[in-house]
This record gives structure tokens, C-alpha cells and sequence, in this order.
């Protein structure tokens, strides 16, 4: 499925790129758009799913989920009409049709479970401690430098300690 099918699906186009495929190519695409729809359908709920712990962020998502199965149906019922007007038989659907999406699905889930996790194990409010402070003495340090005299008292740095003092007379010629 490329970017333009997904957002406005030209059955026109897509009708005429299926007569030109040969027989193995339209079957590859049967079994492809079978997947890509319950792909679609997985994407949708897992994203349903994370809803709460996102704060609904992954709602979008559900959204590019459901579009996809909506694209991929549409285009696996144009084939069929193609297959059957061959005369070939249409793919029946198997467990791997199902389970491949799924196990996809499910992996991506798994990790981004995984990256949550890991997030949450980094001290983030020492960081953020860090940052201010940080933010802090450098912002009275060029209010000092503006001023003509440069002081840093000792103070922490995460879990270092600085320490440094200078001082600078103005000098007015």
C-alpha cells in the first residue's frame, strides 16, 4: 500500500494495475492485503488498548489501524473480483494469515512495554533537579557577568560537586 492509497484509494487505478499483474503476482497480493488486514484490525486494538497509559496518544494510532483495514479491504475485494473473473481461486485464509499480523503485533507491543519500563527506571527527578539548578546558576552567572563581577559558590551538580570561585573587578576607563 503506498501513501497516496492510504489516504484516497483510486479504484479506477488500482483496477487497471491489477490487470496488468500476472497470476502469481495478484495471488502474492491476495495473501499480502489478507494480512495487511488483520494487521490493520491488531493495530487498532492495541492502540485502543494503550489509550489510558498514553494519555490517549496512541488513539492515532487506532485511527491509521482502522484506515489501513478499511484500505486493505477494499483492495482485497477489487482483487477477488480480478481472481475470480481469471478464473483462479481465491486464497482461503489460514492461521498464518491471523497469527503472522498478530505475533507482529504483539512484539511491537511488548517493546514499546518494554521502553516504558526502561524510562521509568532512570532517575528523571534528579535530572530534572540537575537541569534547574543548572539552569539556575548559569542564568546568575550572566546576570553577574552583566554586572561585572563573576561569583560561583559551591553548590551540586547531580551528584558531583562544584566548586569555583572567581572574582572580576569592572574596569572603567
Amino acid at each position: 500500500m503506498t501513501l497516496k492509497d492510504f489516504f484516497y484509494l483510486s479504484e479506477e487505478e488500482f483496477v487497471e494495475r491489477l490487470s496488468k499483474m500476472s497470476d502469481e503476482e495478484l495471488m502474492k497480493d491476495d495473501m499480502h492485503n489478507c494480512r495487511a488486514m488483520h494487521s490493520g484490525a491488531y493495530g487498532a486494538y492495541i492502540g485502543a488498548l494503550q489509550a489510558v497509559p498514553t494519555a490517549g496518544v496512541s488513539l492515532v494510532s487506532s485511527a491509521i489501524g482502522l484506515r489501513r483495514r478499511h484500505v486493505a479491504k477494499r483492495r482485497l475485494e477489487m482483487i477477488h473480483d480480478e481472481v475470480t473473473k481469471r478464473g483462479l481461486s481465491i486464497h482461503q485464509q489460514t492461521k498464518r494469515d491471523r497469527l503472522i499480523p498478530l505475533a507482529i503485533s504483539g512484539i511491537s507491543f511488548g517493546f514499546s512495554h518494554l521502553a516504558e519500563g526502561v524510562m521509568h527506571a532512570i532517575p528523571v527527578e534528579g535530572l530534572v533537579d540537575a537541569g534547574i539548578d543548572l539552569g539556575a546558576n548559569v542564568t546568575a552567572q550572566v546576570t553577574q557577568e552583566v554586572a561585572g563581577k563573576l561569583t560561583v559558590e559551591a553548590g551540586t551538580l547531580g551528584s558531583e560537586q562544584v566548586i569555583a570561585t572567581c572574582e572580576r573587578s569592572a574596569s572603567k576607563d
